[in-house]
């Protein structure tokens, strides 16, 4: 490197606000590593650039700097939420982003966390303990930011390398586990690139690399059962716009869009509308419910649609999916998204700015339950939108299963039109791939304006359907199941992870004390 160009640098970390832009700009490049842009190598460029800056700044305190490179970051890769809140909330666009704002900022105090939590354990440790120390506290920021409260795990570190060499990692550590070696080798780039422990370094970025090739070759996992196993699909994308799905006067065009898709597809083992597809309570679309389950059977299908459900017992409304034809099936949504299916603290806000008042927004989450869609030859692991990015749900409902000798498959239906023309829906996609690749499970995906999607039991988008566009897919897929580590053992090797990496930590600190008193 550039000797000239480095002592410009080092001066530079000694400025707060050369710190502050080059830490923003930092964060901002790193959702270019996400879908759609799948650039992964700017993770490992991204996170390094923060690394190097908690080594090394001290103009700026520590959880500033990582709260800055938090706002660069989800400014840009959550702007589709100003999106929805603007365009499809209908607030202001001061409003809007004042909204947008504070979301960022709560995002960015998990960085700014982390920040200030790695230098401070660098105090005690000597850099190489790097290695350790922020892969730990990156990871356990991230399972914080992706359960508490709900969680937002948007974004999180592993979905950025699905289609990277160390996608290959998902299906034994999940997501999470493969955030943690984004981490580590990041980690491990940047003592190389500054001569800090190089042989160290050297050796941990070369056991990686020999545990890819490893991985690649398929050496340890079960083989691939239903190889012969196809079904029949067809997945429906009417490509209804958000500002006139809940209006009733479009309630008749919504259902011809859907029903004119539909009839060319009866036929089909399988036959999947998107999330809230008819825009109405079952209830008080009696005949149109009975109209769709005859036509199912007739055709020997199993329909499956997302339709708001209303329970008069509990005097509450559910986001659902049911199936026709086949067998009646319900599944309600779990995990439901604030402000857009729910508002929080909704006694106080609502009426303050239309935001608030959107309609079907006083959901209530599942209170029973949920059971997968278990049919004669296969199973369905059901997932309504903003759930297929909580992996932990999708193992709840695996492990309930009751046959495992019989094929598996994930169905997603969603409604990304509330994301507009941003980066939401691809993310979103991009997300529901990584849980095919953990579960080695393939994916059916219906959106309401895309992205429609089949994808395989290795993540990949096999056939799609273009955004804002109405349309069907009519094919057959092959049921083909890999018995993954991460589907047979969750969460168990993140957990290994942390637990490791704290007692080394002990380990060494309790060494330390023990040679001082000799």
């Amino acid at each position: 490197m550039n000797s000239k160009l480095v002592d410009y640098f080092n001066h530079g970390l000694k400025k707060t606000s050369f710190v502050l832009i080059f830490s923003a700009i930092s964060g901002a490049i790193f959702p270019l590593a996400f879908a759609p842009f799948e650039w992964w190598p700017i993770a490992f460029l991204s996170i390094g650039s923060l690394l190097y800056l908690i080594l090394y700044q001290q103009a700026v305190s520590l959880f500033k700097l990582g709260f800055v490179w938090g706002v660069g970051c989800h400014i840009i890769g959550s702007s589709w939420v100003y999106v929805s809140i603007h365009e499809f909330g209908h607030a202001p666009w001061y409003g809007a982003g004042l909204l947008t704002l504070l979301f960022v900022a709560y995002l960015a105090l998990y960085t700014g966390l982390f920040a200030f939590v790695t230098g401070k354990l660098l105090k005690k440790y000597s850099q190489v303990w790097l290695l350790i120390i922020a892969p730990l506290v990156w990871l356990c920021c991230e399972l914080i930011r992706s359960y508490l409260f709900n969680g937002f795990s948007w974004l999180s570190t592993g979905y950025s390398q699905l289609n990277s060499p160390f996608g290959e990692f998902a299906s034994y550590l999940g997501v999470y586990g493969v955030s943690w070696l984004v981490i580590l080798t990041s980690t491990a780039i940047l003592l190389l690139i500054i001569n800090r422990k190089p042989r160290i370094a050297t050796i941990t970025l070369s056991v990686v690399i020999f545990a890819n090739l490893f991985l690649a070759f398929d050496v340890i996992e079960e083989k691939t059962q239903f190889d012969d196993a196809r079904l029949k699909v067809g997945l429906v994308q009417p490509n209804v716009p958000q500002e006139i799905k809940w209006k009733q006067i479009y309630f008749s065009k919504i259902m011809s869009k859907l029903m004119t898709e539909t009839d060319k597809l009866w036929q089909q083992d399988l036959i999947i509308w998107p999330e809230a597809a008819i825009p109405a309570y079952e209830q008080n679309v009696e005949p149109i419910i009975e109209k769709l389950d005859e036509l199912a059977r007739q055709s020997n299908t199993l329909l499956i649609l997302g339709i708001p459900d209303y329970n008069d017992e509990l005097d509450k409304s559910f986001v659902a999916l049911k199936s026709y034809g086949k067998k009646r099936l319900t599944y309600h949504k779990q995990l439901l998204v604030p402000f857009g299916e729910y508002v929080p603290f909704g006694d106080w806000l609502r009426g303050l700015i239309q935001f608030f008042n959107m309609p079907m927004s006083n959901f209530s989450p599942a209170v029973t339950p949920q059971q997968p869609l278990m049919l004669k030859n296969y199973s369905v692991i059901p997932a309504i939108c903003y759930e297929v990015a909580y992996p932990n749900i999708m193992s709840q409902l695996i492990d309930k299963v009751e046959n495992h000798d019989k094929p598996m498959f994930i169905v997603t239906i969603s409604n990304d039109a509330w994301f507009g023309d941003s980066l939401g829906p691809y993310q979103h996609m991009q997300m529901a791939q990584m849980r095919a690749r953990e579960t080695g499970l393939p994916l059916l995906r219906v959106a309401n304006d895309g992205i429609t999607g089949i994808v395989n039991n290795q993540g990949r988008l096999i056939e799609q359907l273009p955004r804002y566009q109405q349309a069907g897919i009519k094919t057959s897929f092959l049921l083909q199941n890999r018995k993954t580590y991460y589907r047979q053992y969750g969460m168990s090797s993140v957990l290994f992870l942390i637990s490791l990496s704290i007692l080394l930590l002990v380990l060494d600190q309790g060494l330390r004390r023990f040679n001082k008193k000799r």
